[in-house]
């Protein structure tokens, strides 16, 4: 078993734990990271083909922080927590200048003195520096590069399944090593949860298989509280065909018309915006034109994006246009088809300004932290928000590092961890009937999909939450994982993200069932309509050994002023 000390560990391999990381080696001597993959190459912010939402002296006229910050609070129905969004928006342009002196690549127009910008759905005027279709990849090429300057080792390859306490606040961290099935432990003064979304509950996501809840389920089980967990957004246009890659991100929206089998331009008799509404209200949309049968034979709607002048496309998403060749379709000269796919968590850790968690010692960043953007996330939001809350975070993680010591660990907590885990592996043996692994990982995407997905009812969802809760009590204790190999054992590593997914399901399903209105990402068939008197609340979620409880807490609303 190896053990590690360090002021603070950051989990997680995309934009925020880099962020976090590099931030609070500033404030502290010793940090480290531990990725479940490679760092740059896991996590949901190297796929980013956007941009990010920034206002900086670059902005356009009548465009300001606070107007960003109105139309993230419009678009997220009004749910937004105030000193969150704030921070978001007003940092933002900041944190991206200090990307650029790291030494990433923004484009420029107007002989190199501004950015480029992008606009999409809910942002009234162009703000987002980017780079092609590869700004996430430029983030973590350069954040990379800093933490080598910095001396910030990567635990790469390691699954962290337990953060250790002392009852009192987070003392460090329990994982394995996926290749080698070695144990792990850290001790640390503070931690920060960066290992966001858990797009593996859905069989359409564009999320990467890793993506699996695993910070969200760690950190409820050590006693922190999660918000929001409703609130699921489904990205509108994920790819129905090639079957083998259903559900990626296909283009952006401000790229494309959206036609149904007819031919006819749908979005014109549901927003006046187009395909510039925000992504909740266009996958309602999608999903209400293929239920009303004007659906492609596959299922889904076109995507049309020929109506550019020749090369406009492969200027402007080179990376993309080149997957698609390789797919054998030119997206200059045929349409695609495209259907709404999971794409990210508006819930997460509760947390504080400084984004600081209910559990002291513990901080959360990105995707794993709930509250900034409210019921649904504006396009081009979330690489703004990893920068800040990374920042906030790491910073903040640091500063509590220093007042702090190293706690003793409690031996038997990391004895019974390291029991469950490696138990896990056994549990199945004998047992021919029992599930394997990617059987129960199927069965609970389906229930998800068909119970909690991007339309609700109240017995659909109670059915689910009955179907996952027989699968968290009689089917995952005793999966079979066929192979007793420690050694690079997927199924192994696939039995024990199972049971963290189960976990977030739950969260998911039981606020689903509480919050009786429809907002943002969250529609609800029986009933339908917003209700601001009795809803503009959290829903909060905490549990500990198998146990949940559902709360409601006050929002601090944001005051947008005079409208």
């Amino acid at each position: 078993m190896q053990f590690v000390e360090t002021d603070v560990l950051v989990i997680g391999g995309g934009g925020a734990a880099g962020m976090a990381a590099i931030e609070a080696s500033k404030k502290t001597s010793y940090v480290a990271v531990a990725v479940k993959g490679k760092f740059g190459k896991s996590g949901a912010t190297p796929m980013a083909v956007g941009a990010a939402a920034a206002v900086g002296p670059w902005h356009h006229p009548g465009d300001s922080k606070e107007t960003h910050l109105k139309d993230t609070v419009r678009g997220g129905a009004d749910l937004n927590e105030d000193k969150l969004v704030r921070a978001l928006c007003n940092e933002a342009g900041d944190r991206m200048v200090d990307l650029e002196r790291y030494g990433a690549y923004w484009e420029r127009a107007d002989k190199g003195v501004n950015y480029m910008l992008r606009t999409d759905g809910g942002h009234s005027h162009p703000r987002s520096p980017y780079l092609e279709d590869r700004p996430g990849l430029e983030f973590m090429r350069v954040m990379k590069g800093v933490l080598a300057g910095r001396n910030v080792p990567l635990y790469e390859d390691l699954m962290i399944t337990k953060l250790l306490t002392d009852g009192e606040k987070v003392t460090g961290a329990a994982g394995i090593n996926m290749l080698s099935g070695e144990p792990l432990v850290f001790r640390a003064k503070a931690t920060v949860v960066a290992a966001g979304g858990a797009g593996e509950l859905y069989p359409l996501n564009t999320q990467d298989i890793r993506n699996t809840g695993d910070g969200y389920a760690i950190a409820l089980e050590a006693g922190a509280a999660l918000m929001d967990m409703e609130f699921v957004q489904f990205y509108p246009i994920g790819l129905v065909q090639p079957r083998s890659v259903r559900g990626i991100l296909a283009a952006p929206p401000y790229y494309v018309r959206l036609l149904n089998k007819d031919g006819e331009r749908f979005m014109t008799g549901y927003d006046s915006r187009l395909e510039q509404a925000t992504r909740d209200i266009l996958s309602r949309s999608v999903y209400l034109e293929i239920e009303a049968g004007r659906g492609t034979p596959n299922g889904g709607v076109y995507a049309d994006m020929t109506y550019h002048p020749p090369g406009f496309m492969q200027r402007q998403m080179p990376a993309l246009c080149e997957k698609y060749l390789k797919w054998g379709i030119d997206i200059e000269k045929e349409m695609i088809e495209i259907a709404p796919t999971v794409h990210f968590f508006m819930g997460g850790l509760k947390v504080d300004e400084n984004w600081a968690t209910t559990l002291p010692g513990l901080y959360a960043a990105g995707e794993a932290a709930g509250g900034v953007h409210g019921a649904n996330r504006l396009s081009q939001n979330s690489l703004a928000d990893i920068l800040v809350s990374g920042c906030r975070a790491g910073k903040a993680a640091g500063i509590y590092a220093r007042g702090a010591s190293l706690a003793e660990l409690n031996p038997g907590q990391v004895e019974q961890e390291f029991s469950r885990v490696f138990g896990v592996l056994t549990a199945g043996t004998g047992n021919a009937k029992g599930q394997r692994p990617f059987q129960l990982r199927n069965n609970l995407k389906e229930i998800m999909w068909d119970k909690a997905g991007l339309m609700r009812d109240e017995a659909g969802l109670k059915e689910g939450l009955g179907r996952v809760e027989t699968l968290i009590s009689g089917e995952a204790p005793g999966m079979r994982v066929t192979s007793p190999s420690k050694i690079a054992n997927r199924e192994w590593v696939e039995a024990l993200e199972n049971i963290n997914l189960l976990k977030v399901a739950q969260c998911i399903i039981q606020s689903a069932l509480i919050r009786t209105e429809s907002r943002g990402a969250h529609h609800r068939k029986d009933y339908p309509q917003r209700d601001d008197a009795g809803w503009l609340k959290h829903v909060v979620a905490t549990g500990r050994d198998g146990s949940l409880s559902i709360s409601l807490a006050d929002l601090n609303r944001c005051d947008l002023g005079e409208e």
